[in-house]
């Protein structure tokens, strides 16, 4: 029974260890959110997909649908913490925010991570504010519970299991003074799926823990 556990506990940890990403974060990030009353969000960025074993297609109503769900969830965690004003941005570069995400994760030291953004200059329009945030999320989910094939000249069927869903949220924080990203960290799992409010309510509300606690 001991080595049951052990083993059941050295896997979980090796599932922590490929979900979770190292935090960055620059060293005012602390004492700004401690100070900080008030906290801009931008409407969340989403992509996902569904797969069906053939072919991936962008499903764009539930993109709309978990939108809310974030949208909704950083409300339930946030605003006794912050006052929280909500803005709309255009759509983002996704050749940029790609290259932002790769230095972001390359980065050596996290507390002395400081990078321009240059994703929203109309940030710099809104005025005696400190904080702003993003959410985004990338995620692909199986549309199909089970894929059967039949091979007609040896006449016998196989079974593809379904597919495990991707979900890979993130978390950006600006420094609206200084136009520069200042938080930056990412949840990506296989145990959490698009398809279930449930799950993107849990996934919303861990990665926006370290807002959460000043």
């Amino acid at each position: 029974m001991k080595q049951n556990s052990l083993i059941i506990g050295l896997l979980c940890g090796l599932f922590l260890m490929t979900s979770c990403f190292p935090t960055r974060q620059s060293s005012e990030f602390r004492q700004m959110k401690r100070e900080a009353d008030t906290l801009v969000v931008i409407s969340p960025h989403l992509e996902i997909t569904a797969y069906d074993f053939r072919v991936r297609t962008a499903d764009s109503e539930l993109a709309e649908k978990n939108r809310e769900i974030i949208t909704v969830s950083t409300n339930k965690v946030l605003s006794s913490r912050y006052v929280l004003k909500h803005i709309e941005m255009p759509e983002l570069d996704k050749g940029k925010l790609l290259a932002l995400f790769n230095e972001l994760e390359n980065l050596s030291g996290v507390s002395t991570m400081i990078i321009p953004q240059t994703f929203f200059p109309a940030l710099k329009e809104i005025e005696n504010n400190q904080l702003a945030m993003i959410i985004v999320f990338h995620a692909e989910y199986n549309s199909l519970t089970t894929a059967i094939g039949a091979n007609t000249m040896a006449n016998t069927w196989s079974y593809t299991p379904a597919a495990r869903p991707r979900s890979d949220l993130r978390l950006i924080v600006f420094n609206m003074q200084t136009d520069e990203i200042i938080f930056y960290n990412r949840y990506k799992t296989r145990n959490y799926s698009a398809n279930s409010p449930d799950d993107m309510e849990r996934m919303t509300r861990k990665i926006l823990k370290d807002i959460y606690y000043k």
